[in-house]
């Protein structure tokens, strides 16, 4: 990836801020356009569309480099959405066809070089799975998926031939790559989301053959004890998506969710270090 001193980071900020198309001639911004593949280069000059400045913001949030426009960082979900407008991703996003990958092992390698344990690292689709891998775990939530290192709980679901996919968010990762990816790995896909209505509908999705959710002895004592903090008002709001959830598997977790009216965020389960199970929905 190419380097970029402060002040052309502030440049490529203020760009993003503004989300206007513009057109620019800097020897450093063509450098940076054929490296990256991000903007149009005609006549010594880069152009970069609405779709190309949600693509910067994609290449912002690899590289971890602070979107200041708005002031804010990807330190926490809240402070993600703000940044990104929309932390939640969409069939419509417009995003380039690569993947925001995380491994805890040192033995992965890409054309000789070994993905950094415990870095995002942005890969291609043909790089994926090109990768000894034996399994995917799909993360729904940036910070989650960027401090996995930190989370024992979701450690445990891994081995050197696993891989962390970011599922993706507006302007950075898209959903029909996702899809792509899931049809094209032949190893083993599994899903770890929130633990509310929509988040567990989206384990029924096609494709996944297991699913993380909070196992379901720690779930109920700790709802019995009162240790357990749930968005009620969230639950009430997704819970009319679940209303034909038919997963026999995960009937458990769903009665136990109907009961409580829980909707859990990845970052509180990881918080609490509440006791994960997989479950195969195959």
């Amino acid at each position: 990836m190419p380097s970029l001193t402060r002040q052309q980071i502030s440049t490529l900020q203020t760009i993003i801020g503004k989300n206007i198309p513009i057109r620019k001639k800097a020897k450093w911004l063509v450098h940076f356009a054929h490296a990256t593949g991000i903007g149009s280069v005609r006549s010594n000059a880069v152009e970069l569309s609405i779709t190309d400045i949600e693509t910067l913001k994609g290449y912002f949030v690899t590289q971890r480099i602070p979107l200041t426009f708005e002031d804010g960082d990807l330190s926490t979900r809240t402070t993600t959405a703000k940044v990104l407008s929309n932390e939640k991703i969409a069939q419509s996003s417009v995003t380039h066809c690569r993947y925001l990958v995380s491994t805890l092992s040192d033995t992965l390698h890409i054309e000789k070089s070994v993905l950094p344990a415990g870095r995002a690292t942005d890969v291609t689709l043909e790089e994926l799975l090109s990768l000894p891998l034996s399994r995917l775990i799909i993360v729904e939530n940036l910070e989650t998926f960027l401090n996995l290192r930190l989370y024992s709980n979701i450690q445990q679901f891994a081995d050197e031939r696993t891989l962390f996919v970011f599922r993706g968010m507006k302007g950075c990762y898209s959903t029909k790559s996702l899809l792509s990816l899931m049809e094209q790995f032949e190893g083993e896909k599994i899903g770890y989301f929130d633990f509310d209505p929509q988040g567990l509908i989206q384990c029924g999705h096609k494709g996944f053959d297991g699913v993380i959710v909070p196992e379901a002895g720690a779930l109920t004592r700790l709802m019995m004890h009162g240790h357990m903090l749930s968005d009620n008002d969230k639950f009430t709001k997704q819970h009319h998506c679940t209303l034909s959830f038919n997963q026999e598997r995960l009937k458990t977790h769903y009665e136990m969710m109907c009961k409580y009216k829980l909707a859990l965020s990845q970052e509180y389960l990881s918080a609490i270090e509440a006791p994960l199970d997989m479950i195969a929905l195959n």
